[in-house]
């Protein structure tokens, strides 16, 4: 998946509608708040599905977004962090 922004990637989970994944499936609402957890240094990337390739979207976008860089300090450790909160 080639996108450039959060707001495209949210754009393309929205009018996809519900994504299957490996272990259930997400809404979009879901989604968004897994990925928001993940931008704030709350949630492993591994949280997010590999479904449509949001995953590797996800990870390329988190290099240079501000918010990932804000919360983490641009700390790789943190961005490690399991399932906690």
């Amino acid at each position: 998946m080639e996108t450039t922004s959060f707001d495209e990637l949210y754009k393309f989970i929205r009018e996809t509608g519900p994504i299957e994944g490996t272990q259930k499936i997400y809404t979009p609402e879901e989604l968004f708040k897994i990925i928001e957890r993940v931008r704030h240094g709350h949630r492993s990337i591994d949280f997010i599905t590999c479904s449509y390739g949001i995953r590797d979207a996800v990870k390329r976008l988190l290099e240079t977004d501000k918010t990932f860089l804000k919360y983490t300090n641009g700390n790789k450790a943190k961005r490690g962090r399991g399932a906690t909160g």
